[in-house]
């Protein structure tokens, strides 16, 4: 029996070993609701056709109410919390709501900037229509989305436009595509608070239906993951991550690219996805209502293919256990045709919930979709209908009254059940509040006395039950709750339309179409529960029944041992029942079945399965904790390139009694911290131990693309040292991280030292061009009069076709004391500075620093807000550009305007951070000297220096070697240094005759 995971539990527990996985936060405990009213029915006494039977002290899974999701599409249209389809939609309480899309994912932008440099829509792949902005009016928009969730109170899980970085026409589209992603976690994440967490990496990308689909293959798609992946966790790290993956043999799609999609793309993902994106429509996509109504609900075994095709596919193409990564099925329903809109959906869509409740696998499940359109073959996959011949617009179809009704009456832990009629699919839930849910499925063609066998679970005095059925046909698209029907009659042979739709009523129509819209209002059935026998339940043909069994409340004591635990650091673990043992008698067992104890708690000391079975004498219930000592496996996230950023936080994961850490450099020791910041390039490990565990280790290989610099030590104030460029080139120090004033370009920089400062050293091996224009020509323009800088003859343009610096523009001032706001404005960027109190002296000439790093992209300059007036160009050449690297046009489009800025200088090449060199200052006793110029007068001689590997000793003595950070790496009394596997560097050498400075090399 599995153990169930209390969200509670786990947020106080300081068992912090286990990392919970996608979609753990959604192990709910679920309170029954209580009818308020019901219509009195009398149960069968007639013969059983079909014994169900339950045993409510086997947990098959623990159910996480994600799975009862479904996708908001921008297709919707405007949000109206006081319309009919909105209050159907919050009626079903939906647990999540996917966005955009569907196939609009790959052509959505979700800030209504549509980039010019992509490829033109006519020629993408994929029947999708044009490209789509977010920011259309008739559309359920950007900023529209965060109300729905709000209204309905849903989680977001948000579908980010992959197919852009393929059908992406600039630089780097890869990047772009990225760091547009990045850009939209920042605006709903940072910017609106909406804290998402769920953000999957487009849209069935394997399909020819997809835009972008015939420009990347699965590897591309796969290297694509990993950029975006990289970026949006840059912006928020709790985010976690989806990719697609597809569904395997029978699936909806039998092309080449997808049939080896997921070999391809699960080793390269591996260490980035935190949960898999699977899409289930398990009936062939053509001729929909010809398949049988035996074989839309036989389909329902494509739920337990996928888990097995994941758990062999996770075990063969990755280095993870089966299990590791949850199934979202992001999308699933019937294509059936007009049945989707029957009581067959009813059923189909109960089945597929009730078996992915089944499965620990299954992280989330959404349905698809809220609103959709009526379809030729007479279907529709929508929640509510929209164009149907026959319904009212934003009326309930079948499938929405599945999610009313699982809501009330499916609890929060799937319990054992077995049925002696195949025609009868039970799923029996219990409560936390302690009542039992069971759903009944008929899919046989008779009716069926049905007798439940409740085991030993304490019943109360009532069960209560609400269920949907149809006339006898599948196509029949009168749907009735508790005996009551839509309420509305159609002509046999009239033609109905609504909007673009019409349909001719038959015999299917004539008792009217869909269910019974007031269904928040029908009354449950409810009988009473027999005493001394089981109850015995009329299941219709072709039906489903929700049905909730009260129970006896305190008669039964319930014993919760709490979260899984584990021994490491401890030696051993008190297990409590959470019970008052006065009238109770106690059973533990271990997970053969042996018995262990009798009293009110029992101590262990060792790895395994504990039960524990409290009996009051009117029933008896267990509860499980599973007690490990191995500690979990270290990911240390995926490799990372030291340039923007000048040091990585690696982090164990582990923090738990008597661990100990032991980080490893290339092999040599370092930290003994949980968390350890990384600042040089190497080869990165930790060993985790604890009491009682086995130890664990992961690496992390670290990149540099930072300069190579050395710090120095002053152990007297006001004491020089050098700081130290280990590289050749072009360097300059500041004491600022950004902007400042250049201090020196030598290699070394000696400075003063009364306090620990640091200094930094920028790359300035890059290459500087200008382009543009240098002479005046044309008139002054000044701030007065209404928009004058504002006007768009006065903007410029500036398309960024590879990463830049923009150093400087120049200015021309003609008025004396002016104020110059100069504003940079593109997707992810918005930077302004203010130039105050300028001289028009000497021409007036003004050269405005910068220093605005630029991504590939389109930008926006201007001089909005400046007082004071300016030299404006007007010579008929309306754009400039540098070949490669950057194109400007004014943004009026007039060309006989050429803008405002003269004398563009932008640079190219290495752009990443400045480098941090540290100068201490440490009075303590025994300060370690890391100047050549403090070194103490000794006898020892040390020879070869520099070396390539062995250092000697003119005599045997006692020594440690300390690499630049003052961290101890060698130590030992010898003639002789073996410094073989150190990378080169510079390092000092402490002896008691001496501290030296030893380059390898």
């Amino acid at each position: 029996m599995k153990k169930k995971i209390l969200l509670m539990a786990l947020a106080i527990s300081s068992m912090a070993l286990y990392a919970q996985k996608a979609f753990d936060e959604f192990y709910i405990d679920k309170t029954f609701q209580a009818f308020g009213t019901h219509t009195n029915k009398s149960l069968p006494n007639l013969a059983s056709d079909a014994l169900v039977t339950i045993d409510k002290n086997t947990v098959i899974n623990n159910i996480r109410q994600s799975l009862f999701g479904n996708n908001a599409v921008g297709w919707q249209g405007n949000l109206n919390t006081s319309g009919t389809k909105e209050a159907n939609w919050n009626n079903a309480s939906y647990s999540f709501l996917r966005y955009p899309g569907g196939n609009w994912s790959n052509i959505f932008f979700w800030d209504g900037n549509t980039p010019g440099s992509i490829l033109n829509e006519s020629t993408l792949n994929g029947n999708v229509g044009n490209l789509k902005s977010g920011t259309t009016a008739w559309m359920l928009e950007t900023d529209e989305y965060p109300d729905l969730l709000n209204f309905t109170g849903a989680e977001g899980i948000v579908c980010v436009n992959v197919g852009y970085a393929f059908y992406g026409t600039g630089a780097n589209p890869v990047d772009a595509a990225a760091q547009y992603a990045a850009d939209w976690v920042d605006y709903y994440n940072k910017q609106l608070n909406l804290g998402i967490t769920y953000w999957e990496l487009g849209n069935e990308n394997y399909g020819p239906w997809q835009a972008g689909f015939d420009l990347a293959d699965p590897q591309e798609y796969a290297d694509a993951c990993l950029n975006f992946a990289s970026k949006m966790k840059a912006i928020d790290s709790t985010i976690k991550i989806g990719i697609v993956l597809y569904e395997g043999d029978g699936g909806f799609n039998n092309t080449p690219q997808a049939n080896d999609w997921n070999e391809i793309v699960l080793p390269i993902v591996q260490d980035i996805m935190d949960y898999a994106i699977i899409h289930h429509y398990p009936h062939p996509n053509t001729n929909k209502n010809n398949i049988s109504e035996k074989d839309i609900y036989d389909a329902i075994d494509v739920v337990h293919e996928t888990v097995t095709m994941m758990h062999n596919q996770t075990t063969t193409y990755t280095n993870k256990q089966a299990g590791h990564y949850p199934i979202a099925i992001t999308e699933f329903n019937s294509r059936t045709g007009v049945r989707e809109l029957s009581r067959t959906n009813a059923l189909f869509t109960t089945l597929m919930l009730g078996e992915y409740a089944t499965y620990d696998d299954y992280g989330g499940a959404m349905q698809w979709d809220l609103q959709n359109g009526y379809d030729v073959d007479g279907g529709n996959h929508a929640a509510v209908a929209t164009k149907d011949p026959f319904m009212t617009d934003g009326s309930a179809n079948a499938s929405l009254y599945v999610y009313y009704f699982m809501e009330k009456y499916f609890g929060d832990q799937l319990i054992a059940s077995t049925s002696t009629d195949n025609d009868i699919v039970v799923y029996p839930t219990t409560f936390s509040s302690g009542e039992m849910g069971v759903v009944v499925v008929n899919k046989g063609a008779t009716d069926k006395t049905v007798e439940i066998d409740l085991g030993n679970f304490a019943k109360g005095d009532r069960m209560y039950w609400h269920t949907i059925n149809g006339d006898d046909s599948d196509f029949d698209r009168t749907i009735y709750i508790n005996d009551q029907g839509p309420g509305t009659t159609f002509n046999v042979g009239q033609t109905y339309t609504n909007g673009t739709s019409s349909a001719v009523a038959t015999s299917f129509e004539a008792n009217g179409v869909g269910g019974p819209q007031n269904y928040t209002s029908i009354d449950p059935y409810s009988a009473l529960i027999p005493a001394t026998s089981n109850p015995k339940f009329s299941a219709t043909r072709y039906s489903v029944s929700y049905i909730v069994f009260e129970s006896a409340g305190t008669d039964c004591s319930i014993p919760n041992l709490g979260p899984d635990q584990s021994l490491c650091g401890l030696t051993d673990i008190i297990l409590e029942t959470g019970l008052n043992p006065t009238g109770l008698s106690f059973v533990w067992k271990d997970g053969g079945g042996s018995v262990l104890g009798t009293s009110a708690q029992l101590t262990v000391d060792s790895a395994g399965a504990y039960t524990v079975e409290v009996d009051n004498g009117s029933c008896i219930q267990s509860d499980e904790v599973i007690i490990d000592d191995v500690l979990p496996v270290i990911d240390l996230g995926p490799d990372v390139n030291l340039c923007t950023e000048v040091s990585v936080t690696l982090d164990a994961g582990i923090s738990n009694i008597g661990v100990n850490y032991q980080w490893m450099k290339d092999g040599v020791p370092e930290a003994v911290t949980q968390v350890y910041e990384a600042e040089v390039a190497g080869t990165y490990s930790v060993i985790v131990s604890a009491l009682g565990c086995t130890s664990v280790s992961d690496d992390v290989i670290i990149s540099s693309e930072l300069v190579n610099t050395m710090g120095d030590t002053a152990c007297n104030s006001g004491e020089q040292v050098s700081l130290r460029i280990l590289d050749a080139g072009n360097y300059a120090w500041y004491d600022v991280p950004v902007n400042g004033s250049e201090l020196s370009t030598a290699s070394v920089y000696d400075v003063s030292v009364i306090a620990t400062k640091t200094y930094y050293v920028e790359d300035n091996n890059n290459v500087q061009q200008v382009f543009g224009k240098s002479a005046i020509d044309g008139q002054t323009y000044g701030n007065t009069g209404a928009g004058v800088y504002d006007n768009a003859n006065r903007t410029t343009i500036l398309t960024v076709e590879q990463d830049l610096t923009l150093e400087s523009v120049t200015l021309f001032v003609q008025t004396n004391g002016a104020n110059v706001v100069l504003n940079i404005n593109g997707t992810g960027y918005s930077q302004t500075w203010n130039f105050n109190n300028l001289s028009n002296a000497n021409g007036g000439e003004y050269v405005a620093v910068l220093g605005a790093v630029l991504p590939a992209g389109t930008y926006t300059i201007d001089l909005k807000g400046t007082v004071g007036g300016l030299k404006i160009q007007y010579d008929n050449v309306g754009s400039q550009s540098l070949t490669g690297v950057a194109s400007f046009i004014t943004g009026g489009g007039n060309t006989t305007w050429y803008g405002m800025f003269y004398n563009w200088v932008v640079s190219t090449g290495t752009s990443c951070a400045r480098t941090p060199v540290v100068a201490t200052y440490d009075p303590q006793p025994g300060c370690i000297i890391t100047d050549l110029s403090k070194e103490q007068i000794s006898t020892i001689q040390v020879f070869p220096n520099p070396t390539n590997g062995v250092v000697r000793l003119s005599s045997e003595i006692g020594f440690e070697v300390y690499n630049s950070m003052g961290i101890l790496l060698l130590k030992g009394k010898s003639d002789e240094i073996d410094l073989s596997d150190l990378e080169n560097d510079v390092y000092l050498l402490r002896t008691d005759r001496g501290v030296f400075k030893v380059i390898k090399e």
